[in-house]
């Protein structure tokens, strides 16, 4: 075997041992609720980790479908709530709707607002690696 065929090897069984041992990762992603000064922010966990969590805190986004008159809208509200503050972001744009509309109950849900409490970015991740909501 050449030292280039022994070089290969070795990245490969490195890459493949890798993956391996991330296989079976379990993240505890606690609630996280950031309030700048002008008012944008971020907030962000695992449903499952901030429903099990023993403090005052909340991570939730509604999607609603309205139809009225003929005309028809989407929107999502997010919402934060820890000890201390409250925030409520919204957004009528057809992919952050979309995106929100796939968060599930165990999901890990991070949003991003603007100083006009507009939610700018959603990010849903469905993980078997996230904790379940406990009763």
């Amino acid at each position: 075997m050449t030292m280039k065929s022994y070089l290969i090897g070795f990245l490969l069984a490195g890459a493949l041992g890798s993956s391996l041992a991330y296989a079976g990762g379990k993240f505890d992603l606690p609630f996280s609720l950031t309030l700048n000064a002008d008012h944008s922010g971020r907030m962000n966990g695992a449903l499952g980790t901030t429903r099990n969590s023993t403090g005052v805190s909340r991570l939730e986004c509604v999607v609603t479908a309205d139809a009225f008159q003929g005309t028809t809208s989407r929107w999502v509200t997010c919402q934060g709530i820890s000890s201390t503050t409250t925030v409520l972001c919204s957004a009528n744009d057809p992919l952050i709707v979309d995106t929100a509309a796939h968060l599930s109950g165990d999901s890990y849900l991070s949003v991003i607002w603007d100083t006009n409490f507009t939610c700018t970015n959603i990010q849903v991740e469905t993980s078997s690696g996230l904790p379940p909501k406990a009763p």
